[in-house]
């Protein structure tokens, strides 16, 4: 009784120090190669250790009808064989096999051995005992509950959606026992589009499946040692042997512009045009749900990656060998189709300041042209072209050649406006010829008109009618605002006198 409170207590100090310990000294990968039959002891060490297994053999010492080193015996050598080798060999962690064929040859003969010696020195019988039922519950349950709960839990740890959890279990199991044996796979993490290794590994060497969360809207390209393999993503992926994450795929609507393409028009005038493209991979016609990964096609991915193309013109030695990414050929090809849209237009046909006015502006059906051209040209590579144009802003390259034109566009609207007012002009002497010619026909009608009157009316009455209108030609004469300045105050007193004294006696006039 006392042997097994001295080691009751002293499982409790060593369990209190070992848990201070491995809370300072987390489990964590290692940064050289660790060879594979050295795997399983790793994995072993930080799964068996803090059970702390052995120790508990002290507490059967009075119990138990065997003997002490048999008990020991028994707790390393049952959970070893029944239950931490068949978890290693389930989640396949290299050198199990070679592991157990190496326990296996050990405790081939020792083992017979010891037990005929422990027996002899017992001197009892092996018979069954009921203490040897609670004895193996005590031996065994505590690593199946330890295995069970990393099973059970292991899901958790990752931010797996909660119907994908029981699925990838097993995948989960594997991916932390890999970690405990300090050489597993790579776990990535994609971040604002860039990737960040958490733990590095080795991704044809290391142990169990390596890991890669993205972010919603991003999807991974896996590569092997030459090849393509697949595209993966958005969320948590489990990743396979000798598969390495090459490069990430950013599925929202991108768009690129570009402020100076030089293109040369038709009279060869050299103009800078603003270019922009908006475009994304192509996907299925799905609205985006909440909750969910981002939609697009895998093939799409691949086939628009693998389109980059290498354009060593103006670049260094160091880095003429990268090639241009997906994300920059569809305004690369805006640009060059731009270009060649360009040289079938003048300067003045750019601006339509020149003949005819369009039904729309020249910008608009350039930019038509060249946005159905790499829409068509995209589709082929798996990219979705859904947007992009021409700006408004084109202007020659030449300062000196914008101020001619302006003064050339000046000049061609002063003649127009020469023109349209000689035209004006004409017109209104046209009309006040006219208009005279009514005048003088009026005047003459009625001067004949006035004759015959005179003739009708005889000698005395025709006398008096012509003074009358003598004098309503003079006080006319005398209202003129040019000529009344240059009169005697009483001019129009005195013709208003000789109006009235004719009317008054008109036989003495």
């Amino acid at each position: 009784m006392f042997l097994s409170c001295i080691a009751l207590l002293g499982y409790i100090l060593a369990t209190f120090f070992l848990q201070r310990y491995l809370q300072e000294h987390p489990p964590e990968a290692g940064k050289t190669f660790v060879p594979f039959i050295s795997r399983p002891f790793y994995a072993l060490l930080w799964m068996a250790l803090p059970l702390l297994g052995p120790l508990t053999a002290l507490l059967w010492i009075n119990v138990s009808p065997l003997p002490i080193l048999l008990l020991f015996a028994l707790f390393i050598i049952l959970p070893l064989f029944l239950v931490f080798l068949p978890w290693l060999w389930w989640t396949k962690v290299q050198g199990t096999r070679f592991f157990a064929m190496f326990l296996a040859m050990v405790l081939a003969l020792p083992l017979p051995l010891l037990v005929v010696w422990l027996m002899e020195q017992s001197h009892r019988a092996m018979v069954w005992d009921s203490t040897l039922i609670p004895l193996l519950w005590f031996i065994l349950v505590p690593p199946v509950f330890m295995l069970f709960l990393l099973y059970f839990l292991a899901p958790r740890l990752l931010p797996l959606p909660q119907g994908e959890q029981e699925k990838h279990r097993r995948q989960a199991a594997q991916l932390l026992t890999g970690f405990f044996t300090r050489f597993p796979k790579p776990a990535i993490v994609i971040r604002e589009g860039k990737m960040q290794t958490r733990i590095k590994g080795n991704p044809f060497t290391g142990t169990g499946p390596g890991l890669i969360i993205t972010e919603p809207e991003n999807a991974v390209l896996l590569r092997g040692s030459s090849d393509i393999k697949r595209a993966v993503g958005p969320g948590v992926i489990f990743t396979g042997r000798g598969e390495v994450a090459f490069s990430v795929i950013d599925l929202q609507r991108q768009f690129r512009v570009t402020k100076e393409v030089e293109a040369l028009t038709r009279d060869g005038i050299l103009v800078k045009v603003p270019c922009s493209s908006i475009f994304q991979i192509r996907g299925p016609e799905q609205p985006l749900r909440l909750g969910h990964p981002w939609p697009y096609r895998k093939s799409a991915a691949i086939t628009a990656f693998l389109a980059a193309e290498v354009n060593p013109q103006g670049k260094s030695p160091l880095e003429a060998h990268k090639a241009r990414s997906w994300i920059d050929l569809p305004l690369q090809l805006a640009v060059h189709r731009l270009k060649q849209v360009i040289a079938k237009y003048s300067l003045d046909e750019l601006f339509a300041i020149r003949g005819r006015l369009p039904e729309k502006l020249p910008r608009l059906a350039i930019a038509r042209t060249v946005r159905e051209f790499v829409k068509q040209e995209m589709a082929e590579i798996g990219i979705n072209v859904v947007g992009g144009g021409v700006g408004n802003r084109i202007v020659p390259v030449d300062e000196e050649v914008l101020k001619q034109r302006i003064d050339s566009w000046k000049a061609t609207q002063m003649r127009k406006i020469m023109v349209n007012k000689g035209k004006a002009e004409a017109e209104y002497l046209k009309q006040l010829e006219k208009v005279r010619g009514n005048a003088l026909e009026e005047l003459i009608d009625s001067l004949r008109q006035q004759s015959d009157m005179l003739q009708a009316a005889g000698p005395d009455t025709s006398m008096l009618l012509i003074t009358l209108r003598l004098l309503e030609t003079l006080e006319g004469i005398a209202r003129d605002p040019h000529i009344e300045p240059l009169l005697p105050e009483s001019t129009k007193s005195v013709l208003a006198t000789l109006r009235r004294r004719t009317l008054e006696n008109p036989e003495g006039y």
